[in-house]
């Protein structure tokens, strides 16, 4: 295979070697240094701008010894890992694998090759274990990365991370996830060189908190894409600055802090018209004021607040938010300053000015956020159908709605859910347990384009909700673990029309036979995912040989009931079944089971998307 490269713009590479004394003189240094060495030929003069790749690769490493085996372990590991992915490099090369197999090339000067100048993007995840301290020090030389991944790099220092994230002046997006030596200090001082930043994912990192989000808001005015999930120092007043000082922002994840409050949730709603995808899972403080209403202020019940007292309100319950978030840091170990103003100059216009009215008033908002297409609302236990209709009323495009655990929903939020139309693919209504079928049938006839549905525990539904559902042309996934009314009928239907169906999760639907489960794998051909786990009828341990291994920790109780179907194993099931019922199941007995309601397979088309669903642990 070969491959063009300009090389005009490297002046070491396309000068060379002057004349063949100095590289006969670089050749015989180097074997007087390493016997081992075999050199290659010499760099050309007038090298041509465009030459093969693999004639290029001969020149780049003609005067570069093999790495000896003990050297540099660590990093060779490392850095022979992330060069050999498409790098986008400083002379334009398609592809450049293998670049170096020594991590003590990044910073050693080259008269061929400066790899430091040539590296934008870093990826080091999967390789917290050989991630220290002076790894990441090597690394630092490379001063034109534009995008660093440490996911997992638990063995960094704060100190030196806080040293080495100043290296990057052309950073535009980084990802410190679980990170734990990660600090609002470090990000700080990433901000003030990095101020191009537009993506920054925090998750898992408990220190950072609100004076991180105030240097990001300050000196990242194009910041994109912000996740700081699992946070408890994350207050309303980092959440409020990141929304003022970021107007471009289309991604926010907030999952799992517990400090943030309706004030903050509605200044999203209100500036950042750009949203794109919103996460607020187990943000469990967060009630319906917290989102867009369809009361208007007049119906609201309640007289509207004088503005003085809603703005001493809002401040007392910020200077309590602080104080949380300064008890969490000290059980942490480390110091947290509450005051933005200590931590970055002149940000009280960014954290608390003219804030707005609160108290009892409904939201009123005049825009609405079209670009909204995913809402992530697990957990949030206090939100009810009120704030699901003011939400679909002012996000009318969105595509994913996650409502899983949100236990005060009825049959009204899935009845605002309607108005979405085709415009909806994903919803998960898990553990909303007061959903009944009239609900269901709606929702199907209304939104036809749905992919990804989930009703775990919706303990209301019986075989007529499944049998609605499998009228989706496009179903890819189901979940209905614990719906302990579905029968075989629901089977049947869902077998009827299987073509597009790619996952079913039906763990304990108790009276689900062997004989309906025989028919949906032969009939669902497209199935690589099927979770039988705690089914009487699937307890016969010849079954559990075609199932994946069990999660570690569980007890006996749990990995005997165990029985979850992969790919290959759905298929060893499937020829097992035929081998036990020996015969295919007749199509006409089926249509006669479950009436018009399912027309049979070949009517319907499959779908292209693909399902990006997480693994369900059935306990």
């Amino acid at each position: 295979m070969t491959a063009q490269a300009d090389v005009s713009t490297i002046p070491d590479l396309a000068s060379g070697p002057g004349d063949d004394s100095s590289y006969r003189a670089s050749r015989d240094a180097e074997k007087a240094r390493n016997p081992g060495f075999v050199p290659g030929p010499p760099l050309r003069k007038g090298l041509s701008e465009s030459v093969p790749l693999d004639q290029l690769r001969e020149d780049l490493f003609a005067n570069h010894a093999p790495p000896s085996p003990n050297s540099f372990k660590d990093n060779r590991k490392i850095v022979t890992i992330v060069l050999s992915r498409n790098i986008v490099v400083q002379a334009g090369f398609a592809q450049l694998d293998h670049l170096a197999e020594d991590g003590s090339h990044i910073g050693e000067p080259s008269p061929t090759f400066t790899y430091s100048k040539l590296i934008r993007r870093l990826n080091l995840t999967g390789l917290g274990p050989f991630v220290w301290d002076s790894t990441l020090a090597n690394l630092s030389r490379c001063e034109f990365l534009e995008r660093l991944t440490l996911n997992g790099c638990k063995l960094l220092n704060r100190d030196a991370l806080e040293a080495t994230l100043k290296s990057w002046p052309n950073l535009i997006a980084i990802d410190l996830t679980n990170v734990s030596g990660t600090t609002n200090e470090a990000i700080i001082s990433l901000t003030e060189i990095s101020n191009k930043l537009k993506g920054v994912n925090l998750n898992g990192c408990r220190v950072p908190g609100d004076p991180a989000l105030i240097a990001l808001a300050k000196n990242c005015p194009e910041l994109r894409r912000l996740k700081m999930g699992g946070s408890d120092l994350v207050t309303d007043v980092g959440i409020s600055a990141v929304v003022k000082g970021c107007p471009l922002l289309l991604e926010l994840d907030a999952h799992g802090c517990g400090n943030i409050t309706d004030i903050a949730v509605r200044e999203v709603w209100t500036r950042a018209r750009r949203m794109r995808q919103l996460c607020l899972a187990s943000c469990d403080r967060l009630t319906d004021l917290a989102f867009p209403s369809t009361v208007k202020i007049g119906e609201a019940g309640d007289a509207p607040r004088d503005q003085d007292e809603d703005n001493t309100s809002i401040l007392g319950q910020r200077e309590h938010n602080a104080a949380r978030g300064q008890e969490a840091a000290e059980a942490e170990g480390c110091s947290v300053v509450t005051d933005p103003a200590e931590v970055v100059p002149e940000v009280q216009e960014l954290a608390i000015v003219d804030p707005p009215t609160i108290g009892l008033c409904p939201l009123t908002v005049h825009q609405t956020s079209e670009s909204l297409r995913i809402l992530d609302l697990s957990s949030c236990t206090q939100i009810t159908d009120n704030a699901i209709e003011g939400i679909i009323s002012c996000a009318p495009k969105l595509r994913n709605i996650v409502l899983r655990k949100c236990a005060l929903l009825t049959d009204r939020s899935v009845e605002a859910i309607c108005k979405l139309g085709r415009a909806l693919h994903n919803l998960d209504l898990a553990h909303v347990r007061q959903i009944t079928d009239e609900a269901v049938k709606k929702l199907v006839q209304s939104c036809t384009r749905l992919r990804y549905v989930d009703f775990a525990c919706c303990g209301n539904l019986t075989d007529e909700s499944v049998v609605e559902l499998s009228k989706l042309p496009k179903l890819h996934r189901i979940g209905l673990v614990r719906v302990c009314n579905i029968t075989d009928t629901a089977i049947y239907a869902l077998a009827a029309r299987a073509a597009s169906l790619e996952r079913a999760h039906l763990s304990y639907c108790d009276q689900i036979t062997l004989k309906a489960v025989h028919l949906l794998v032969d009939k669902a051909l497209r199935l690589n995912h099927l979770s039988l786990t705690g089914i009487p009828a699937f307890l016969d341990p010849e079954l559990q040989r075609f199932c994946r291994e069990p999660p570690k920790g569980w007890a006996a109780s749990q990995v005997a009931a165990f029985r979850v179907y992969s790919r290959h194993g759905i298929n060893q099931l499937r020829n097992y079944l035929d081998s036990v019922f020996g015969e295919a199941f007749d199509e006409q007995r089926l249509s006669n089971t479950i009436g018009d309601a399912a027309p049979t397979v070949g009517d319907v088309g499959s779908g292209s998307d693909s399902d990006h669903s997480e693994f369900e642990a059935d306990v």
